[in-house]
């Protein structure tokens, strides 16, 4: 499935889980969210980078630490 084609499925499992709860079904609701869950972990490193790129996120502070940290251990052996 393409990133595209992901975002997709993410997006109209969305639209099931509202329609459920309009219904007054609950559980199918619950499991809406929890196939809409997984497609969400399941986004490409490259798709959920795209997308924090769009809305002006930087990487995590915690992640440059950590490259850095990796990059100096690497240089004192």
């Amino acid at each position: 499935m393409t990133d595209a084609e992901l975002e997709q499925h993410i997006t109209d499992l969305g639209l099931l889980i509202q329609k459920a709860y309009a219904e007054g079904d609950r559980a199918a609701a619950v499991a809406w969210s929890n196939a809409r869950t997984a497609a969400i972990k399941a986004r490409s490193p490259e798709q959920i980078e795209a997308m924090e790129s769009r809305l002006g996120l930087g990487p995590c502070q915690f992640t440059v630490m950590a490259e850095a940290d990796r990059a100096g251990m690497g240089a004192r052996r």
